[in-house]
């Protein structure tokens, strides 16, 4: 006579927010051993919201981690519970970037109005000095929306995405 173990099927539904409120976009759940890290399950969420089946050892530690990009990930323990909802915190990250405007012919450009914006929101805002540079600190949550942008009376503006700290 051989005995099998039997798994347990759980079925379980979720919901992502943002610390300061609403749904979070691009937002997963992963389902893993709490001992080896080892992912069972996961499920990438619609607006913040989802639900899941995955089947594991009865007697196995398990956590929900839900992620997205920009934010800290948040863990819970897997109980008796079907709902479960995640709040997750802004990351917030510093960068520091300095920028040398240029016309087109290479003549340096002084009094020039340069920004960093994430997603719309302006992070910090300088001007350059004599020799065309300037120099702007800022807070981030997502590196990959980040724009840089240059205004001058005299030229047409240009914007840019940038990474840090990859480009010059």
């Amino acid at each position: 006579l051989l005995l099998m173990p039997l798994k347990k099927k759980y079925a379980l539904a979720f919901s992502v927010e943002a610390q300061e409120g609403g749904k979070v976009d691009n937002a997963e759940v992963s389902v893993v051993e709490a001992d080896t890290q080892r992912q069972i399950g996961r499920k990438p969420l619609t607006n913040g919201s989802g639900a899941m089946e995955f089947e594991a050892e009865p007697q196995s530690k398990l956590e929900l981690v839900a992620s997205a990009p920009g934010r800290i990930n948040d863990k819970q323990a897997l109980t008796d519970a079907t709902n479960y909802v995640f709040k997750l915190a802004r990351r917030v990250d510093r960068g520091k970037i300095g920028v040398a405007v240029k016309a087109q012919r290479g003549r340096k450009v002084a009094k020039a109005t340069v920004l960093v914006n994430e997603g719309g929101k302006e992070l910090s805002r300088a001007t350059t000095d004599d020799k065309g540079l300037a120099e702007l600190d800022f807070e981030f949550s997502d590196p990959r929306s980040l724009i840089l942008e240059v205004h001058h009376g005299a030229y047409q503006a240009r914007r840019t995405p940038f990474q840090l700290p990859r480009d010059k």
